[in-house]
Formats: C-alpha cells, structure tokens, sequence
C-alpha cells in the first residue's frame, strides 16, 4: 500500500513561491475553462445547488448498500467509493459553493461553521480509510461518519441552501455549477483533515495530493456511480 506523509507537502502550500504558483494555475485554469466551452459540446446548465443535492443523495445511497451488503468484498468497494465521494464532494464544495456564502446573512459564520463540520467528518474518514472493512469498529466508524455526514447534508439541504437560492440569480447558480462539475475531477480523492479547506490555499493543497491521492485509488475497487449532472 502507498502511504506518504503530506504534511510537509501542505507547508509548501504556504510558501509565497507556491502561492505565486497557485495564482498562475487559477488564471490558467480560468482562461481554460472559458475556452472549453468555446470547442467543446456545450455543458448541461445545472444549478449548482442541485449539483451537490444529487452528490448528498448519492453518499446516502452508498451509506444504505454498506449496511444491507454481507460480502465483505462488495462492502469494501461501497466503503472506497463511499470514502472517495465524500472527499470529493467537501473539497468541490469549499471551493465553489461556500465562498457563495458571504452573500448572506452572517454568511462569514455559515462558511465557517460548514467548513468545521467538514473538518470533523474527515477526521473520521481518514480514520476510516486507514483500516479495512475486517477490521474491528469499521462498521461503528462508517455509521458515525455517515449519521454526521446527514446531519450537515440536512442542515445544507434544509437551511442554508434555500437562503442561498433566493439570494443569487439562477444564472449565477449555473454558472457556480458549471464550475462546480468541471472542478470536481481535479480535487483530491482521498479526506486530508489538516490541508487548507479555503481557496486559494485548498487549490494548491489539491494540486499537491490529487495526483497522489489518484495513484493510490488505482490499487482500489469501487462500486458504479450514475451521476445525472454530468451526463
């Protein structure tokens, strides 16, 4: 198995060399995604709320096969994909959806308050994704994570989302989620609790452990996932 420290990987991120590198990418990355849509087929339009809805629904759905599977093969598999989508999904989010949040009221405190209750999910995921399905407290460990995870999806779903779409334009949530599904593919893959969970910093942190984190899921088997956004 592949394990590397990437600690030292997030105090680079820090540094001003680093950070003048990471300006350089997101003006990169910016003029690339403008010119895409210049060549490509053209983007479903999706609002971006409905982006990371069908992304909640989609963790349930793996949280309800992990708890009726008995083969402990086909219960890992859940359990990779289980771990890779929340990463995804929480790195996705704190890059495009919450900066949305200073639009609201006492938006600064939402933001911030989701991010933490990020943070505390990844904890246990990278707890989780240190052991295997065999081993004794995974099934206690998954049930937390997933009973966590539905909370805060709740609470996104229930509460914050509903302001968040009275306050910006339909136009503008496509365009958010336009950016949310072409940023998706280049996030990390795997939870990383002490990494920058802000952008710009969280842009660099990903630049440094996505190619990692994707090297390391090659030697890993995950269950299908039929995602209606980006098709």
């Amino acid at each position: 198995m592949l394990r590397t420290s990437l600690s030292p990987i997030f105090h680079r991120c820090s540094s001003p060399i680093f950070s003048s590198s990471i300006i350089r990418h997101r003006r990169n990355y910016n003029v690339a995604a403008a010119s895409s849509t210049a060549t490509d087929p053209p983007m479903r339009q999706v609002d971006v709320i409905t982006c990371a809805k069908e992304d909640h629904s989609i963790i349930r759905n793996l949280g309800e096969k992990f708890d009726k599977e008995r083969n402990n093969h086909e219960k890992q598999k859940i359990a990779n994909t289980f771990i890779r989508e929340i990463a995804v999904h929480s790195h996705t989010e704190e890059m495009i959806i919450y900066p949305e949040f200073k639009i609201l009221n006492n938006g600064e405190n939402i933001a911030d308050h989701s991010r933490e209750e990020h943070r505390e999910i990844k904890k246990d995921l990278s707890k989780l994704d240190g052991m295997k399905v065999s081993d004794i407290g995974y099934n206690e460990l998954f049930k937390k994570i997933m009973k966590t995870f539905d909370k805060h999806a709740r609470e996104e779903e229930n509460e914050i989302f509903p302001k968040l779409a009275n306050a910006i334009h339909e136009s503008r949530r496509k365009e958010l989620g336009r950016k949310f599904i072409i940023t998706r593919p280049t996030v990390s893959t795997r939870p990383h609790p002490s990494a920058p969970d802000k952008p710009p910093m969280e842009i660099a942190a990903g630049l440094a452990t996505a190619p990692i984190d994707k090297l390391r899921d090659a030697t890993r088997d995950f269950v299908e996932i039929n995602r209606s956004y980006t098709k």
